[in-house]
């Protein structure tokens, strides 16, 4: 078997930075859908909860608020960041509630 670069205790690492950096994806995707849908009709959506999977938002509106209707006319970028081990960010575009994972 050929030896790792990185030791056992580095990939588990990797791998917790990963599924964290998941959830939260999973959690911005969840919340954008809810809050296009609302946007759509002309209506603010519900306030993100950050303190879960991620914990942060920023966008349109500042940092820790929830898009606006002006933020889906515009298809604002709204960031999402997930909580510790993750370390890649989540972009989401206000006007369709489509989400990646940032690099």
């Amino acid at each position: 078997m050929k030896k790792s670069r990185f030791t056992e205790e580095q990939i588990i690492g990797f791998l917790k930075q990963a599924e964290a950096s998941h959830a939260c994806l999973e959690e911005a995707k969840a919340y954008m859908q809810s809050a296009v849908a609302e946007m759509a009709n002309n209506r603010p959506p519900a306030a993100f909860t950050t303190g879960s999977s991620c914990s942060a938002i920023s966008g349109g509106n500042g940092v820790n608020s929830s898009p606006a209707v002006a933020d889906y006319m515009a298809n604002t970028t709204i960031v999402f960041q997930p909580s510790w081990p993750g370390n890649a960010n989540t972009r989401c575009f206000s006007g369709n509630g489509s989400c990646e994972l940032l690099p």
